[in-house]
């Protein structure tokens, strides 16, 4: 049986400056630059459903971002914005730099193992 993934939480080291971590929403992503070579080039809307911001000790621009987002959303153009592709961004919004130090993938939810 084939199952559709909802949303995969993700943690991710971010280097930020001094900047509050933007609310959870909806995000427009055009087919990032990436992965053009192999994907059609459509303008996607995908929700953030929600954000949590770790300090890393000892440190005022490296944080540990914890999001859980819907299937399919590119993660690090939400991050970087992938030229004005992604929008908002996490950099657009903090109007600074935001890049991706490292990325894991801790969970993916399939609507197939959900009860009702």
């Amino acid at each position: 049986m084939k199952g559709v993934v909802l949303a995969s939480n993700a943690n991710m080291l971010l280097s930020l400056g001094n900047h509050p971590v933007p609310r959870a929403g909806k995000i427009l992503q055009r087919t990032p630059i990436r992965v053009l070579h192999r994907r059609s080039p459509l303008e996607r809307e995908k929700i953030i459903h929600w954000m949590k911001i770790e300090r890393i000790g000892g440190s005022s621009q490296y944080f540990l971002l914890h999001l859980c987002t819907q299937a399919g959303t590119y993660i690090k153009e939400f991050v970087h914005g992938d030229l004005g592709r992604t929008h908002p961004s996490v950099g657009s919004i903090l109007g600074c730099r935001a890049e991706i130090l490292q990325l894991d993938v801790t969970d993916v939810k399939m609507d197939c193992f959900q009860t009702e």
